[in-house]
């Protein structure tokens, strides 16, 4: 599978069907959140690293590959690193979004952007422009580590970031729980009880007899 029909195929899903794919799947921090209108996304990650200071933004906007998600680790450092200068700058150079383990400023100038931008808050006070950090290496954004190069998928409910090779051997499994669930939803606008469509008072028995039973879809 090249690297495009993956993404593709991962921007039609939401990131909870990818987890449910995969159970293991660990999410960032569910304190970063969506902070422009646009709040799904999928790419390439492309990682930085900006302890209070925007040197490493300007210069990862340069170096990342366009279609690249910037994911900018802080180390807990609080001065806004990204405002709206760099995220037009990052839009023009055909960037897919932003991933902030920090702080932003700018917030009304970002929304009209339109480029993705996942962050722990804002703040008015910017960083400094003389401290250069990593880029394209390795950073730890809460406790999990990540690659240049591993997948990005964002949406309202949360980020995650997992490599492609994993990504590829679940992104069926992902499509296929889709498309129960949205047969359970039209079940249900159809006057179908939830308990006709899915196995939920097998699984209940089961459980209270020992007997493993595996939750599943019957649509």
């Amino acid at each position: 599978m090249s690297s495009d029909q993956l993404l593709s195929r991962l921007a039609k899903l939401q990131v909870s069907s990818i987890c449910d794919a995969d159970k293991s799947i660990t999410a960032l921090p569910s304190y970063l959140h969506p902070i422009t209108p646009q709040c799904t996304l999928v790419g390439p990650a492309y990682t930085l690293i900006a302890e209070d200071d925007h040197l490493s933004t300007y210069i990862a906007a340069t170096r990342a590959p366009p279609g690249s998600v910037l994911v900018i680790a802080t180390n807990n450092h609080c001065k806004a690193i990204v405002g709206e200068l760099f995220s037009n700058e990052a839009r023009r150079r055909g960037l897919r979004g932003i991933i902030v383990d920090g702080y932003l400023r700018d917030s009304r100038g970002l929304q009209k952007v339109g480029i993705p931008v996942w962050a722990r808050g804002t703040t008015p006070v910017a960083g400094g422009m003389r401290k250069f950090g990593e880029t394209g290496g390795v950073v730890v954004v809460g406790r999990q580590v990540v690659r240049t190069g591993d997948i990005v998928c964002a949406d309202m409910d949360g980020v995650i970031v997992v490599g492609r090779d994993r990504l590829e051997r679940i992104v069926g499994i992902a499509e296929r729980i889709e498309e129960s669930e949205r047969n359970v939803v039209r079940g249900i606008e159809m006057g179908i009880r939830i308990t006709e469509l899915i196995n939920a008072e097998e699984y209940m028995e089961g459980l209270k007899s020992g007997k493993e039973i595996p939750f599943q879809f019957k649509v």
